[in-house]
């Protein structure tokens, strides 16, 4: 009975069911692998398009410019907002309007089941009403999704809120202000070379980025300066004092 409720459930928060309600809004969440998912992913592909370059002024992650990366072992949540009309791009037309996007991916490490947290984009006026916890919720589901115990996140972030709750909720984590770690251990380097070697396109990080193993900086990833971790944390949103000063000092 447990095992048959358990695949009743992975099948609805898999293929499009609702998975998260605050209010007028609203998540929808698929995983796209095997069989149908070339279909499921050309029908969200413009719609998740549409929603990070209403965020970004233009700029296309380059994991949807192909619809056949888009569809190798990612996991799409929409969130919608049954208050305003929906859009039509490419084919594809939605009833409310879609305001916020994650697009986690299963990266192909052999030892673990590694989850990048991925894309995540909101309308900006969206943003603060709470969808942070839709895209939690996302995160959790993976355990139903790939049936398992045990998984390795891993990001790519100019937030605090990931490392915010690496910190309160991973049995290991690096960085982790808690409790002041001086630098990552090895399993930790090996998932992160790996990423870097084989995901740089599903992260969206230009080739000649660096990964500085000592701090886990990532140091040009878009256009050749390096990423000041501080800077732009301070400008997405004031986090933890705690969070901030570790990231100064390290």
């Amino acid at each position: 009975w447990l095992a048959a409720m358990a695949a009743l459930a992975r099948f609805h928060c898999d293929s499009g069911g609702i998975v998260w309600r605050r209010g007028d809004l609203y998540a929808r969440r698929w995983a796209l692998r095997g069989g149908r998912a070339e279909g499921v992913a050309a029908v969200l592909r413009p719609v998740l398009a549409w929603v990070a370059c209403e965020e970004s002024q233009g700029e296309l992650h380059p994991m949807l410019r192909d619809p056949a990366v888009l569809e190798k072992n990612r996991i799409v949540l929409i969130v919608f907002d049954g208050r305003e009309a929906g859009v039509e791009r490419g084919g594809s037309r939605t009833r409310d309007l879609p305001c916020a996007i994650h697009v986690p991916f299963r990266a192909g490490y052999y030892k673990e089941v590694v989850l990048h947290l991925g894309l995540s984009a909101a309308l900006p006026t969206h943003r603060g009403r709470g969808i942070g916890s839709a895209i939690a919720i996302n995160t959790a589901l993976a355990f139903l999704t790939y049936i398992t115990t045990s998984l390795v996140i891993a990001d790519l972030s100019t937030s605090a809120t990931g490392l915010h709750l690496s910190c309160d909720l991973a049995h290991d984590a690096y960085p982790n202000f808690r409790f002041c770690n001086r630098g990552p251990s090895g399993w930790h380097v090996d998932v992160a070379k790996f990423l870097f070697a084989k995901h740089r396109n599903d992260m969206g990080i230009s080739r000649s980025a660096i990964l500085d193993e000592q701090t886990f900086v990532v140091r040009g990833s878009k256009d050749g300066g390096d990423w000041d971790p501080v800077g732009d944390i301070a400008w997405a949103g004031p986090p933890p004092r705690r969070c901030l000063d570790f990231l100064r000092r390290n």
